[in-house]
């Protein structure tokens, strides 16, 4: 491995080759606390969403600010474009002289000739990293490249064809000099190694690869993460790492079940994960919150797995009774495997955009089939998984009533169970963001059919009181997991003006001068977790 590859690894980290099938990894060379900065650098190569050009910074992918409460976090005032091609933006001048030299001048004049068909984001990605051909880029993604691609195992299918489509769109469009079999094998690689780039409130902005960032393997346990800030990817430590220990962040959604989590690695990333949430007990004995159905009678947990491979006939446990209370099983002794199939049939694991209302409706549909079965824990997949999809749609279209609802099961019954480790989770961050979000929303348009709904069904509960608790809990979080004058703590310090302005002079002193057991707020947040889960019940 070349120099010029670690060029940008600290001290912290060192380079480990774990040897067939994992291959290359990141350790540490010392004991790393939680909460740590390891690593933060800019990417080789960033672009924004194609569909969304106008609106973010090509060189950092900070995105306009919305008007109204809803802003997203990590937002610039404003982007101009290009004088030239028109169709890439910039927030600074600062960005695009760096952007410019780097990419742009020559980006530009492709862009221009091809406007206004514009390539997808991965072949602008692509674009820029041939662009870059002749540095060590071409050492990281090239033919020479440690990274892999996996296109031995995608001959002869449609996505073969797919990414050699690509690669000649991007041979053309850049005027580069390697042959097609190059440019293929760097799109095949660009496929396994990007990363998307979220903003704190996980909205996907962009996609960015860089060599040392794909360096850092998968665990469905993993005790890192990756965070978005300014143009730059920093890895910061989720727990505790001992010297010499691996480590590692998660490619996927981690909350998955076993086989979804198998089958997503196997057909994404083509391995087989072999950590240790991956490789189950044979025994019955063994909670695992990801993966556990329970008794329809008395709630004791089922440990349904016994191998990690999906084909074998080994793959279940055979349960013949509940090992609690003794109730037998119908369908034995393949009981579990029955219960899998039959939410299989339900086809839940799309994770595509839900796009109506009616379709929002069929899924929460669904959604009661599996709740009726009282197997299926909810803080367990489908439902996870299905409720994310429901709440990014309705808080799309400002539902803000089914909204709160969906709120509500994802942060009482969810979230203290997916992400116990409160202070280090960016993702439940998000979610008290989103939560607050919708709060502040409902009291400023207390008007609208939709808080007015709300109105009826919540009328004890204090929402002010609810709302500048999670802003406040969010106050002391956000410096942990994003570092001290982030954007995203002064997009929560808006929120506050934002709220203490609504709630005028005369209110403000109320929450400014009582602590938070003082304005009884787990009280008022309780309300919203009795009136959640009442409706989830009934549904």
């Amino acid at each position: 491995m070349k120099s010029e590859f670690l060029a940008e690894l600290p001290s912290s980290l060192a380079v480990k080759d774990f040897g067939s099938p994992r291959g290359h990894g990141i350790v540490a060379e010392t004991n790393l606390p939680a909460g740590r900065k390891v690593l933060s650098k800019h990417p080789t190569v960033m672009v924004p969403n194609s569909d969304a050009r106008n609106t973010t910074c090509a060189r950092c992918l900070q995105t306009v600010s919305a008007s109204g409460p809803g802003i997203a976090p990590a937002t610039v005032e404003s982007v101009f474009p290009c004088e030239d091609c028109g169709v890439t933006f910039y927030c600074s001048k600062s960005c695009e002289i760096i952007d410019r030299k780097r990419f742009h001048q020559e980006e530009c004049q492709i862009l221009q000739k091809l406007t206004p068909r514009i390539p997808p984001t991965l072949v602008v990605l692509v674009m820029r990293l041939l662009i870059l051909e002749g540095t060590h880029a071409d050492d990281l993604f090239g033919l020479k490249s440690p990274l892999l691609s996996h296109l031995d195992k995608k001959f002869e299918t449609e996505e073969y064809a797919s990414i050699a489509l690509m690669a000649k769109g991007a041979k053309e469009f850049s005027g580069t000099k390697l042959p097609l079999e190059g440019v293929i094998e760097i799109v095949g690689k660009t496929i396994i190694n990007a990363v998307t780039v979220v903003n704190p409130l996980f909205d996907s902005v962009g996609l960015m690869i860089d060599g040392l960032i794909a360096m850092f393997n998968h665990s469905c346990n993993p005790n890192a993460f990756f965070i978005f800030e300014k143009g730059k990817i920093t890895v910061r430590t989720g727990r505790k790492i001992a010297q010499g220990e691996e480590i590692c962040v998660s490619y996927i959604d981690n909350t998955l079940a076993l086989p979804n989590r198998l089958k997503t690695l196997s057909q994404r990333y083509f391995f087989i994960c072999s950590c240790e949430s991956c490789l189950p007990p044979t025994g019955l004995d063994t909670p695992d919150y990801r993966n556990d159905f329970v008794c329809a009678k008395c709630g004791s947990a089922l440990h349904p797995y016994r191998s990690q491979d999906v084909l074998s006939p080994g793959f279940y446990n055979n349960y013949k009774s509940c090992p609690n209370c003794g109730i037998v099983f119908g369908n034995q002794p393949r009981t579990i495997e029955a219960i899998d199939n039959r939410i299989s049939a339900l086809k839940l694991h799309d994770s595509s955009p839900i796009m109506t209302t009616a379709d929002a409706d069929k899924l929460l549909a669904k959604l009661a089939l599996v709740r009726d079965l009282k197997v299926v824990p909810l803080h367990r997949s489908p439902f996870t998984t299905s409720i994310q999809r429901l709440l990014t749609f309705h808080v799309s279209q400002e539902s803000l009533a089914i909204a709160l609802k969906l709120i509500g099961i994802e942060y009482f019954y969810q979230d203290p169970v997916l992400w116990p480790a409160l202070e280090m989770q960016a993702v439940r961050l998000a979610h008290m963001a989103r939560f607050s979000i919708v709060l502040l929303l409902v009291m400023l348009d207390p008007t609208s059919p939709q808080s007015q709904e709300l109105a009826s069904d919540l009328p004890t509960i204090d929402l002010g009181v609810c709302l500048w608790g999670l802003l406040d809990v969010m106050d002391r979080l956000i410096p942990r997991v994003y570092g001290e004058n982030s954007q995203f703590q002064a997009y929560l310090k808006e929120q506050k003006s934002r709220f203490l302005s609504f709630i005028g002079d005369d209110y403000q002193g109320r929450f400014t001068s009582q602590t938070l057991e003082q304005l009884r707020w787990n009280a008022e947040m309780d309300k919203i977790r009795k009136f959640s889960i009442t409706w989830w019940e009934n549904l």
